[in-house]
């Protein structure tokens, strides 16, 4: 198995660097679209080679890439190289990451995790999450049928913002364990949940637990009424 963690990041972020820049003569024009392209490709065939920290990195990469092709940066004519074909081996990627851990068993026994563990398991989470998003919007675009992410209904919601940000471990446990003491005989929120939240003035008490705890993308997720 491969183990290069920044490797697939450190290409993306060196090609969407060019790719964001305004002047088409900077950026290489369509030879830059097709190092895209190509990267992206070699990402959707070569993730089964790739171990868990690795694979999450490439998966990250690949929804990258495909938001750069599928929405150009500005005074840059649309990008005609995202296709079906690549949208149908993305998903499938997605579906590989997926069948993974996505879900820890001390979430369901209500126990604090390792951090290391937690935060490559909530990436993967936050990741398919953004690939429903870039779905979702895909077919906006494109009059493309879309469909309900029905089958991650069992997927805990977006952890809050404080676990979320938290970058020592020794910080993250304690607030953790406090967040435990929180939700102490409450089951998991999950994007089900979410999905099925009742409409009107008043929430019910997860969701409003939940929504309070809530980062950007929790945000992005409610206004859309995932």
């Amino acid at each position: 198995m491969t183990s290069n963690p920044a490797g697939p990041l450190s290409n993306c972020l060196a090609l969407c660097r060019m790719w964001a820049n305004n002047s088409p003569v900077e950026t290489g024009g369509d030879f830059l679209k097709v190092s895209m392209k190509t990267e992206l490709l070699r990402l959707l065939n070569e993730y089964q080679e790739y171990d868990g920290a690795t694979l999450v990195a490439a998966f990250q990469a690949a929804i990258i890439y495909a938001i750069a092709m599928l929405f150009p940066a500005p005074h840059q004519p649309p990008s005609k190289m995202f296709d079906l074909s690549t949208l149908a081996a993305l998903k499938e990627f997605g579906e590989y990451i997926r069948s993974g851990t996505v879900m820890m068993p001390e979430e369901v026994s209500h126990t604090r995790p390792p951090w290391q563990e937690w935060l490559q398991v909530s990436c993967k989470r936050r990741s398919l999450i953004c690939l429903y998003c870039f779905e979702w919007m895909n077919a906006m675009l494109n009059n493309f049928e879309s469909f309900p992410c029905s089958n991650a209904d069992f997927m805990p919601a977006p952890a809050g913002k404080v676990l979320w940000e938290i970058t020592d471990q020794e910080k993250w446990e304690v607030a953790y364990d406090r967040w435990l003491g929180r939700w102490a005989g409450l089951d998991v929120y999950t994007l089900g949940d979410l999905e099925n939240m009742s409409p009107g003035p008043t929430l019910d008490l997860r969701s409003e637990m939940w929504l309070e705890e809530a980062d950007e993308l929790g945000i992005l997720l409610m206004t859309m009424g995932l």
